[in-house]
């Protein structure tokens, strides 16, 4: 019997196929055809990335290719070794060859950095999630020095591998969308993943949650009246020193969408400050603002550094918690104890105070950030509206037909 043999020495490979019949020749053919289709591409793979990888070769390719072929060859190494790297986009504020070398000079030799069309640039950095902002921060600082740029020309969008994508269009694609969604005061946006269709689903099935939208009208002069009156530019609340409530949202999906990705759960708590017109009429503006400044630095002695805090409304926060459901009460007695504690002396006065606070779980309570915020904007409703101090968690059967109060900010909240 006659038999073809195919032998590849690196990596070795030998395939046999008995040639006394028409079907194996046609397999050994086809097999061959593969092989040797693969081998050539691998090649010529290779050659490309030698050439990308010397200093001429730039000249020789289009900046678009030149950072698609990074691209895959950082897919390929971390395939291999399952390493995570952020894909960065964006607009860095100069031009230039000497601006691109200094870039490169600041990154480590491992991460890669190309100029691409229309004043944008591409950086590929080999890093974990948690560690891209302050490697993006130390670089802007760094440049802002040596150039004497302004840091509100950084307009970046980033995605992370695998989390935002696997292959390099798809890791483009969401770089792209992530800094179309920079927001004025931030330097930089992450990639948020669309609502799964179930998710829409139940958005459109409770048309009641769509609370707090106004007017186009109205919501671009409150916005502009609160820009001018914050002074533009802060993330954080000069008052309470936590995240400014127009940007609150933005931080807040971005942080959800992270625990939804790892499939963790986190707990939603709004917080409201009790009798703090009592404080204003009696006290003065003065002793009001500065027991809410209080309010806000016991939130932030009680909770983990990672815990995300804002301020919502004139007199309110909003946090988000990593936990598991049986921890939402021991979270809610140390924040409420915490706070009905402390004492504020202004002005040789004692000051005291409580809060309120409505507590929505995911996954069990929502799948997206305004379903979390309706359901403990109801807890805290009901609980006002009930004479209710402290803390409680939703219950469907006991806040499910509490009807919320329009608020101004809700509309945040919403995609």
């Amino acid at each position: 019997m006659e038999v073809f043999m195919l032998v590849i020495d690196s990596p070795l490979l030998a395939i046999q196929f008995p040639l006394d019949s028409l079907l194996g020749f046609i397999g050994a053919v086809a097999l061959s055809f593969v092989l040797i289709t693969w081998l050539v591409s691998y090649l010529r793979f290779q050659d490309v990335l030698k050439l990308s990888e010397e200093p001429t070769g730039d000249r020789s390719l289009s900046s678009a290719s030149l950072f698609e072929i990074k691209l895959a060859q950082f897919l390929m190494e971390s395939g291999r070794e399952q390493n995570a790297f952020c894909v960065v986009k964006g607009v860095l504020g100069d031009r230039g060859s000497l601006f691109e070398a200094r870039v490169r000079e600041l990154l480590r030799e491992k991460d890669c950095v190309v100029a691409l069309e229309d004043g944008l640039y591409g950086l590929i950095i080999r890093c974990d999630r948690e560690d891209v902002e302050a490697i993006l921060t130390r670089l802007r600082n760094q440049l802002s020095k040596d150039v004497d740029k302004q840091d509100s020309e950084w307009r970046l969008g980033l995605a992370m591998f695998p989390e935002d994508g696997v292959t390099g269009r798809a890791l483009v694609a969401s770089a792209d969308s992530a800094r179309s969604q920079v927001v004025e005061e931030a330097l930089f946006a992450w990639h948020e993943p669309d609502l799964d269709e179930e998710e829409l689903e139940d958005e459109e099935a409770h048309p009641e949650d769509e609370v707090g939208v106004q007017d186009a009208a109205t919501d671009e002069e409150d916005e502009k009246e609160e820009e001018e009156s914050s002074g533009g530019g802060r993330l954080l609340d000069p008052l309470t020193g936590v995240l400014r409530d127009r940007v609150l949202s933005t931080y807040m999906h971005r942080r959800l969408n992270e625990f939804r990705l790892k499939k963790h759960p986190v707990a939603l708590f709004c917080v409201s400050v009790d009798n703090m017109d009592q404080i204003l009429d009696f006290h003065g503006e003065a002793a009001h603002d500065a027991l809410l400044a209080e309010v806000s630095r016991q939130l932030q002695s009680n909770l983990r550094s990672d815990d995300m805090i804002g301020r919502h409304e004139e007199r309110g926060f909003m946090i988000l918690v990593a936990c598991v459901a049986k921890d939402l009460e021991v979270i809610a007695q140390r924040v409420c104890g915490a706070v009905q504690q402390a004492i504020l002396t202004f002005e040789d006065r004692r000051l005291r105070t409580t809060v309120t606070v409505g507590i929505s779980h995911y996954p069990e309570d929502g799948k997206n950030l305004h379903q979390l915020y309706v359901k403990a904007d109801k807890v805290v409703t009901y609980c006002r509206e009930n004479d209710i101090r402290g803390y409680a968690v939703y219950s469907e059967e006991l806040h499910g037909l509490q009807k919320v109060k329009p608020a101004k900010s809700v509309k945040a909240t919403r995609r």
